[in-house]
């Protein structure tokens, strides 16, 4: 029995019967990419999970995207302040909207999305360059993992539509809790990366990390092994308190 889609939202998992296939149902396109060994704590582990959490996103080369996940579908939308380029206003746009859909592409795989996905483009846009950016599309999204979607050339509206499988449990599942905010144990995980960042930068000091009440509660529970964990790696300078405020923060003891 292999699974398929995990489980997501109000969704069951999916599963299949018989022998898992040789390439892994979850790869998603990186397995060939050189793994960067990055210290504890390190900064862009941090930066990485506010990106996959933002709302908005920067567009290489200038622009931002917009994107949305709804009950039916994941809205994408592009919006071109702060770019500039050269040519015609035609040549601009395919441009703007290649890097935006090459974007989306890397969002996707790093939001663990699926299902439908509508990208509203920059205009003008003619026959030849909606066959552009339909091949494209297609091509980045083979690349990072997903050689079955199907994308649609732009309509006359100017919307692309894409359909991907749906495979791994969305990101914002895993941090987020029912009410959209931020779960206790997200909010335990984030305070401890600071704790190691801190703990690293300041060898000599002794640290509190103060989390909120139901964040430290997960610690003293499902979390305890962590506190284990953080104690081998730098000794019993690193204590715990709770805390009113809605997010962690690390400080030096008196």
């Amino acid at each position: 029995m292999t699974v398929v889609s995990e489980a997501r939202s109000d969704k069951l998992a999916r599963v299949t019967l018989g022998e898992a296939p040789v390439t892994p149902p979850f790869a998603d396109g990186w397995g060939s990419a050189e793994v960067e060994e990055v210290a504890p704590g390190d900064d862009r582990v941090e930066a990485a999970f506010d990106e996959a959490m933002s709302p908005s996103v920067v567009v290489p080369n200038g622009g931002r995207l917009r994107i949305e996940r709804t009950q039916a579908l994941i809205a994408a939308d592009i919006d071109s302040a702060g770019r500039r380029g050269a040519g015609s206003a035609a040549s601009r746009a395919l441009q703007l909207n290649r890097d935006a859909s090459a974007e989306l592409v890397r969002q996707i795989g790093l939001r663990k999305l699926g299902g439908l996905v509508v990208l509203d483009c920059v205009a003008p846009l003619n026959a030849g360059s909606r066959k552009t950016l339909q091949d494209f599309t297609k091509t980045r999204f083979a690349e990072a993992g997903f050689p079955t979607a199907t994308v649609l050339a732009p309509s006359q509206l100017g919307l692309m539509e894409i359909s991907l499988p749906w495979r791994e449990t969305p990101l914002s599942e895993i941090i987020l809790d029912r009410s959209g905010t931020w779960s206790s144990e997200s909010l335990c995980l984030a305070g401890l990366r600071h704790l190691e960042r801190a703990a690293i930068r300041q060898p000599m000091d002794r640290l509190v990390l103060d989390l909120p009440t139901r964040a430290l509660a997960w610690l003293d529970g499902a979390g305890a092994p962590l506190k284990g964990l953080m104690a081998e790696r730098y000794g019993g300078r690193l204590s715990y308190a709770a805390s009113t405020r809605d997010a962690p923060i690390v400080y030096q003891a008196s």
